[in-house]
């Protein structure tokens, strides 16, 4: 039954874009990818077709000459039957068979346009999306304020069904089915589904696959050699880093030795530095003593000089100390300690030295003459 086109548009039913299929979608991004690829590629892959035209006639089908004079029914005419297969076979629908809208479109929009006016097939049209088979086209030099015009068909799922059994059961693989225009050549719409369409038409759809896995792939080894690249640059990275952390501790290293050395040389400079007043401070401190007070340890680090040990009379012991010709000062470092076994005070006292004690050397009591 023929599409009514004078259905007036506009519907209140809900927008088709839950409608869309996984293979819709696919097509979709498929002439998306196809859009993207340059004039010079398309002219060189894409083989020029050589259409067939043939149209319905009762229970059979009407071939057509390139001038569009008729050739002869497929049912009768030997000469027919042996054009269909010469080149592609494009079924010709009449005018009143389809529904042509026009809509008007962002130029940016072109490579998405087929999907933008399938959006609007529900509420601008008396059809469901799964009612019909379509397809978009934009008229050349009807451009206008940066908006193309777009035009879409809409042709019945039911009478194409019709249209590719009556092609079968004459042997015929229809690679495409379009409307007559005003002059009867064809508008420029193939309404037959790809799944539907001879292998020769379903070339550009196969190269925009193939580009797009080609595409992918190429992708996925620069992101894989990348990644490789990345790898290689931080394993480097990592084992110079680890190099200089390691050269850096040994120089951490030998730095603390050398400052350990430089310590002791000075320490034993300062201690060799008046070895006379040193041995005659520790026979003054040894004098100062009382009978009845003993060290157990002596340690002397160039400024002063601690004393460990033990006394049975430590009320007097610092300022004993303290009188010492060298000492500035005595001081206990930690509390006395009462040991009970041997009757006296454990002691820990240090004795600040005066600064000229080490460094200028005394020789007092000494005669030179």
């Amino acid at each position: 039954m023929p599409i009514d086109q004078g259905t007036t548009l506009g519907s209140d039913r809900a927008p088709a874009a839950s409608a869309m299929t996984p293979r819709e979608f696919a097509r979709w991004w498929a002439t998306t990818l196809s859009g993207m690829l340059p004039a010079c590629l398309k002219a060189a892959f894409v083989p020029n077709r050589n259409w067939v035209i043939i149209r319905r006639d009762g229970n059979t089908f009407t071939v057509y000459s390139e001038n569009g004079l008729p050739v002869g029914s497929l049912a009768d005419n030997a000469s027919a039957r042996s054009k269909v297969r010469s080149g592609d076979v494009l079924a010709l629908l009449s005018p009143d068979e389809a529904f042509l809208r026009q809509r008007r479109l962002p130029a940016t929009s072109e490579q998405h346009m087929r999907n933008a006016m399938r959006l609007q097939i529900a509420a601008d049209t008396p059809f469901e999306l799964d009612e019909v088979h379509d397809d978009c086209r934009v008229i050349a030099g009807a451009e206008e304020g940066g908006q193309l015009l777009a035009e879409q068909a809409l042709v019945k799922r039911t009478l194409i069904a019709e249209l590719v059994a009556m092609a079968a059961a004459e042997r015929i693989d229809l690679a495409g089915v379009d409307v007559a225009g005003p002059d009867g050549a064809p508008i420029g719409f193939n309404l037959l589904p790809e799944s539907q369409r001879a292998r020769s038409d379903a070339f550009l759809p196969q190269l925009n696959r193939g580009l797009a896995l080609g595409a992918l792939a190429l992708a996925a080894l620069t992101g894989t050699l990348s990644l490789m690249s990345m790898d290689r640059k931080l394993a480097t990275l990592e084992r110079e880093t680890d190099a200089v952390r390691a050269e850096a501790a040994s120089v951490l290293e030998l730095q603390r030795q050398a400052m350990a050395r430089v310590e002791t040389i000075r320490m034993i400079e300062q201690r060799s530095a008046s070895p006379v007043r040193f041995t005659t401070l520790l026979d003054e401190i040894a004098a100062a003593l009382p009978e009845d007070s003993w060290l157990e340890a002596l340690a002397y680090d160039g400024k002063q000089i601690s004393l460990v040990g033990l006394s049975r009379s430590s009320d007097g012991l610092i300022s004993k100390l303290e009188s010492i010709r060298g000492v500035a000062g005595a001081r206990v470092v930690s509390s006395m300690m009462r040991d009970d076994r041997l009757e006296a005070d454990r002691f820990r006292i240090e004795l600040l030295l005066e600064s000229d004690v080490i460094a200028t050397p005394s020789f007092d009591g000494e005669d030179n003459g």
